[in-house]
């Protein structure tokens, strides 16, 4: 007899339920910025798909110079992803008839998002192949489901849901074979990963995984010897990298010089590209974007960003305690299902959590290994294991962090909302301040066309470098322009991180915010995660996780306390001389370039110096080293009881030294407090040292005074040539 769908469906029902839940979160609000594309590297990949034109044949498709799928040849000499899921996503959407720039965007972000899905249903499976435990594998992927980074990212046409989600094939597959030995599934495993390296070429570090399990299983085997086995285990690994570099050479021909397909030679083009990513991820190219990583801390914030943002606290401090209990148990007989999260886990994070730029989507790779082992934690581990409760509060706590964030998507877009204030506030002909390298506001929309007659614009060259010249120009922006906009916290949280860089462009934001400069708030946009008015302070999160889909927008109207001679007070208190251009990555281990932060560095340049503190008057003028001889010889006496105690052992007991002593504590004394802001340098401060000294010494040489007296009396002459 046939079983119903229904009946063989019921032991998964949880299962479907896990990934309706997944699927509603990732669907939800899939037109978050109302046809706005106002995702950058999304404006990118749909313009580079609605370029890419179908090949005539096979060998058009497998030559790198002639292929119409190759973004290179359509006009895009700079691409740095893989190009089949764009290859997918015009092919979905022409199937659905939606050849149109707005529609391959919905495409691609469906795409994603069912891309995410199936990662989901992978992790599954996964989980079960490893641990044999349905308890386990659907909390991991209940847990997955909730994940906000990974949430997030399947709402964006991006390539890596498509790469995470191969991965994830990979992952199952070789967890398959680490328990069975079978080829076809390591052979299976390699085709995922082929594919994922097709999509994005940095979870090439997951051939370090295969070659982990392959090792482990020849030290494991006991039906031969070690040496066979591992020639065994060794093979099989070079075979899972040849099956995967082939589909790779298939998937990306673009990535080859020749279109036969033995020609492994890689395209120079290909390369040129590929290098020049290297140089944007290490912070060798020095390009705006890449100031917000200027002393970040590695793999302190890359964590920091997962555990708190990307997953949520009580996920995020299971997630690594699950690894590092199962990290202490690989040597057990049962530690060896650890292997694969474990080592895909450490892999990625160590490489990715040490590069220049640490963004938060480069470690989605490892999300599900991260879930399966909370998963494993909370139902495994013997203090939890039979306390279901922890299970569902981790499920619970996870779930309020994900519907906090997807609320973002039930209003519209901050910068969408600005654009409908603006247009409905701002008289025409009004002239608007945008900054560069960000959405310019306000948006075209409802038929306007804002920066086509309608508004002056001024564009913001704040990234420039701070000299008089751009001083001169931002004087002339803030005179003509009526509004300043800030489209979101891109430049006014990365440009302060460079203070020796930008100092003039950090006084500028200062001013604006605290009103000094004459600009006051108009209107504020910011519909951010929270709970029940509560709002979460994202833009606390590397920029990436808040600027595209939740930027907080700013407008300041400027007032009547605003003038050109304020300004010019405000942005030009800078010395010019002073301004170091350095990369954001050999500025990062000093931002401020070693120099003192600017209320210190002039509370130093307003301070005294030894010379005017002792100029003196007539006296001193006429015989100008006498006060330094008095002041050595006063600072000397004073330090000398110190030097009497602790110096015994000197036959003068310290008093030939004392002056120098003296002279060095004092000013130290005097330094220490005045660089901490607590004194400025000053005969104040020289007289509180000398006075602290002396009742140190007093202190010291009271239960000493007889030896003292004693001393002087039997050594004056001594003393006196000293």
């Amino acid at each position: 007899m046939f079983t119903s769908l229904p009946a063989r469906l019921a032991p998964y029902r949880w299962l479907i339920l896990v990934l309706m839940v997944a699927a509603a979160l990732r669907f939800h609000g899939i037109n978050w910025d109302q046809g706005q594309h106002l995702h950058p590297d999304e404006r990118f990949l749909t313009m580079v798909t609605e370029s890419l034109k179908w090949p005539a044949s096979p060998a058009e498709y497998m030559d790198e110079a002639r292929s119409p799928l190759n973004p290179r040849n359509t006009g895009y000499s700079f691409f740095a992803y893989g190009v089949w899921p764009a290859v997918v996503v015009k092919a979905a959407a022409a199937a659905l008839g939606l050849h149109s720039y707005d529609g391959i965007t919905l495409v691609g972000r469906a795409a994603s998002s069912a891309a995410d899905v199936a990662t989901a249903l992978l992790l599954y499976f996964f989980g079960l192949t490893l641990y044999r435990s349905r308890k386990v594998a659907l909390l991991a992927s209940a847990l997955y489901a909730l994940s906000v980074a990974a949430i997030q990212q399947a709402h964006f046409f991006v390539v890596d849901p498509f790469a995470n989600c191969a991965v994830a094939g990979a992952l199952l597959l070789l967890a398959k074979y680490q328990r069975g030995g079978r080829l076809p599934q390591l052979a299976g495993a390699g085709v995922c990963f082929g594919l994922a390296l097709s999509a994005k070429l940095s979870v090439a570090l997951f051939a370090g995984v295969a070659i982990a399990v392959c090792l482990r299983r020849a030290w494991m085997r006991r039906d031969a010897p070690l040496r066979p086995a591992l020639e065994s285990e060794l093979f099989r690994a070079t075979l899972f990298a040849a099956i995967a570099f082939a589909v790779f050479r298939f998937a990306a021909p673009d990535a080859f010089a020749s279109p036969a397909p033995w020609n492994i030679l890689p395209a120079p083009r290909w390369l040129a590209n590929i290098a020049e990513v290297g140089r944007l991820v290490s912070g060798e190219a020095d390009v705006p974007p890449g100031h917000q990583w200027a002393g970040r801390t590695p793999l302190l914030f890359p964590w920091v960003n997962m555990v708190v943002w990307g997953m949520g606290l009580p996920l995020g401090l299971a997630a690594w305690a699950g690894f590092g209990l199962a990290a202490s148990r690989l040597g057990a007989i049962t530690g060896f299902r650890h292997l694969i999260p474990l080592s895909w886990t450490l892999i990625l994070f160590l490489h990715q959590g040490t590069q220049w730029a640490m963004t938060l989507r480069y470690f989605l790779p490892v999300y599900g290994c991260l879930c399966l082992l909370a998963a494993w934690l909370i139902l495994r581990w013997r203090p939890f294991a039979r306390r279901q409760w922890i299970a569902w509060t981790a499920v619970g706590l996870t779930a309020l962090w994900a519907l906090a964030f997807v609320r973002i998507y039930d209003a519209p877009h901050n910068r969408v909302a600005a654009s409908d204030w603006i247009y409905a506030n701002v008289p025409t002909g009004t002239p608007l301040g945008n900054e560069h390298w960000d959405d310019a506001l306000p948006l075209r929309m409802h038929g306007h066309d804002p920066f086509g007659g309608m508004y002056p614009g001024i564009e913001l060259h704040w990234y420039h470098e701070d000299n008089p010249e751009k001083l001169q120009a931002a004087l002339d922006w803030l005179d003509r322009t009526e509004y300043l906009i800030l489209s979101s916290n891109r430049l006014s949280d990365s440009i302060p991180r460079l203070p020796a860089r930008y100092p003039m462009t950090t006084r500028y934001y200062q001013a604006l915010f605290d009103g000094s400069l004459g600009f006051e708030p108009a209107a504020v946009f910011d519909h951010a995660p929270g709970w029940a008015g509560l709002r979460l302070p994202t833009e606390l999160a590397e920029e990436a996780f808040s600027v595209y889909d939740h930027p907080r927008v700013r407008i300041f109207r400027k007032s009547g306390a605003y003038s050109r001679a304020n300004a010019q007070r405000i942005l030009g208190d800078v010395r010019w001389d002073e301004v170091v251009v350095q990369s954001a990555r050999d500025a990062s281990p000093a931002p401020s370039a070693f120099m003192l932060p600017e209320r210190l560095s002039t509370a130093a340049r307003n301070a005294a110096g030894w010379g005017s503190i002792l100029h003196g008057g007539a006296v001193a003028r006429a015989v100008p080293w006498l006060p330094w001889l008095l002041v050595i010889l006063l600072i000397g006496t004073a330090a000398w009881p110190v030097l009497f105690v602790f110096a015994s052992g000197l036959p003068d007991r310290g008093y030939a030294l004392s002056r120098i002593f003296g002279l060095l504590l004092v000013s130290w004394m005097s330094w220490f407090a005045a660089g901490w802001g607590w004194l400025p340098f000053s005969a104040g401060s020289l007289a509180g040292a000398i006075v602290l000294v002396l009742l140190v010494s007093f202190a010291l040489l009271r239960p000493r005074l007889h030896e003292f007296r004693t001393f002087l009396a039997q050594n004056w002459r001594l003393l006196a040539c000293a």
